[in-house]
């Protein structure tokens, strides 16, 4: 069980929770209301032993890993795998040939990221920052502690707008796609002559990009956008793979991409134009979540209208990870 604000407004909590990795169906959510407002709730630890009034105390050791080792281990984990894919794409564009460690890791990175934290790395290195200038509203939510030291990592420029996590938030609601929530975003990249602009909801499953004259890139041709990088680094990674090996690659197939139903009518064409095979789903990013995990053909790409975006091409953990899909946007 987690509990999240995520892009309600100030006053306004919730809970988000999984049974088996899976989120409960309203049915189940109502099923569960029922069942407790039936139940004899009037105070359950009346009769019991005092000593379970006691208040409870925890002590350092319960109070979870350091900030900063959490960082550093995230962004780690993320900058091998930019360097895993775009060292593949060097040797894809110079005809060379990757070592053996090297193309066997391009479709096996380990998905978890705890084990990074006192192993080498024998991942390729990536050291030269895109000569950009990107602009990123943290709209005060959960990335405010962490998008700047990123960003910072792989860009040579970045201008940080409403980075101070505060719950209270007091530029408004930390959702992207309501209207004119993006216009500083749009007025600094103008003024700044910034390449690209990000935007990230209040717990960062979300995106909103902006683009050099501060137009606003639609959610569904972002979707375009995000599933043409899967399926073109993916296509990269499978003729080096190839190229490295005694066999002949066989006929491309047409990759799944998942979009939801509120996507424009245009989306299926687009996708079957880059080599995907476009399948719509109901609206719902735990939905989008499941379907990927239990599809026999898992998709490459998953997205919806609300910004939510899943890279599910082997580099990453399949999540909506926002800065993930900003940085995979960036690097492509």
């Amino acid at each position: 069980i987690m509990v999240t604000a995520s892009h309600s407004s100030k006053d306004i909590l919730g809970i988000k929770w999984l049974v088996d990795n899976r989120s409960p169906s309203h049915t189940e959510i109502q099923a569960l209301y029922q069942q407790l407002a039936s139940a004899n709730l009037a105070d359950p630890l009346e009769n019991s032993n005092p000593v379970n009034k006691q208040p409870i105390t925890y002590s350092a050791s319960q109070s979870g890993l350091p900030i900063d080792v959490i960082t550093t281990t995230y962004i780690e984990a993320i900058a091998q795998v930019i360097a895993t894919i775009h060292h593949s794409d060097n040797h894809h564009s110079d005809n060379h040939h990757l070592n053996k460690h090297t193309a066997h890791s391009t479709h096996n990175v380990e998905p978890l990221l705890s084990h990074r934290l006192f192993r080498p790395n024998p991942q390729p290195q990536l050291n030269t920052k895109l000569d950009v200038t990107i602009v990123i509203d943290c709209l005060n939510g959960a990335t405010s502690n962490i998008a700047q030291p990123l960003f910072e990592r792989f860009c040579q420029r970045v201008i940080m707008l409403n980075d101070t996590a505060d719950g209270s938030f007091p530029t408004g609601n930390p959702d992207p796609t309501e209207p004119n929530r993006l216009a500083e975003l749009q007025q600094t990249v103008i003024i700044n002559q910034a390449d690209l602009g990000f935007a990230f909801d209040g717990d960062g499953d979300r995106i909103m990009v902006v683009d050099n004259r501060g137009k606003v890139v639609m959610p569904d041709h972002l979707l375009y956008l995000l599933a043409q990088v899967a399926i073109t680094e993916r296509s990269m990674a499978d003729d080096i793979s190839y190229n490295h090996s005694k066999n002949a690659k066989p006929a491309p197939a047409a990759l799944p991409v998942l979009f939801d139903i509120k996507c424009s009518h245009h989306l299926s064409e687009l996708l079957r134009d880059i080599g995907a095979e476009p399948i719509m789903t109901r609206t719902g990013s735990s939905l989008l979540r499941q379907r990927l995990r239990t599809d026999q053909r898992q998709a490459i790409f998953a997205g919806e209208l609300s910004g939510h975006f899943i890279f599910n091409d082997g580099y990453f953990i399949a999540y909506d990870d926002a800065m993930y899909a900003g940085l995979r946007l960036l690097h492509w």
